[in-house]
């Protein structure tokens, strides 16, 4: 059974927030217009004639903080690991001996499944619940028992900045060993976000996958 909610870049001000049942907090967003004329000032014709650059809803929720994936590299969350991409999330720690290895076995799957879009159209992320524990050089070890390939990033970094980031896609949890057992598939680009539980099922989690890669704009102002 897979739990799906749709949102459009238009009309997100409460996108990600209800998908990962996390509150809104304080959440504004500003229309370019808005900007333009009461921020710049309609007087200041040099700063009028700067190009304004508004973040999208999404950049504005997930934020940029750093990360670092098992090959040692640091990365924005937003911008490197999900911008434009289609994203299958979730969350482990690789100490852990109860759904951890399933879910990896999962990814893994994926992985040889769809072996021609990994890395391309469709990219992993791991995000560690232990990453005091779970070091870059650790998860790098790890990774090549799982054989990690391209496209397949197990996600590691400073505490906070993972509590963080479990925080914005719903998956923190104070005591590790109850972390969540669904996982987040995401199209960046199209705004289509849907959750399914781990032990779903390889041909429905399968077949989710395949509908958020298949997903388009469309092409008319009438979708939310």
């Amino acid at each position: 059974m897979d739990i799906i909610l749709k949102f459009r870049k238009k009309s997100a001000r409460m996108l990600i927030p209800y998908l990962m049942n996390t509150a809104l907090t304080n959440t504004v967003l500003v229309s370019a217009f808005l900007l333009g004329t009461n921020l710049l000032g309609a007087g200041n014709s040099l700063a009028a004639s700067r190009p304004v650059v508004v973040s999208s809803p999404a950049e504005e929720y997930f934020t940029d903080i750093t990360l670092v994936t098992h090959n040692g590299n640091s990365q924005r969350f937003y911008k490197d690991l999900l911008k434009d991409k289609v994203v299958i999330i979730h969350s482990f720690f690789s100490s852990c001996k109860s759904s951890c290895p399933v879910s990896m076995r999962l990814m893994g799957g994926i992985q040889e499944r769809f072996s021609d879009k990994m890395g391309k159209e469709l990219h992993i992320l791991s995000f560690s619940l232990d990453p005091e524990t779970d070091t870059p050089l650790k998860l790098k070890s790890y990774a090549k028992e799982l054989n990690v390939g391209p496209g397949w990033n197990l996600i590691s970094g400073n505490k906070h900045n993972i509590n963080a980031a479990l925080k914005k896609i719903g998956h923190y949890v104070e005591n590790i060993d109850a972390h969540k057992n669904t996982i987040i598939i995401g199209n960046e680009a199209t705004g289509l976000w849907k959750k399914v539980f781990l032990l779903a099922g390889r041909d429905s989690v399968d077949n989710v996958i395949r509908s958020v890669l298949e997903d388009e704009i469309p092409d008319t102002d009438s979708a939310d």
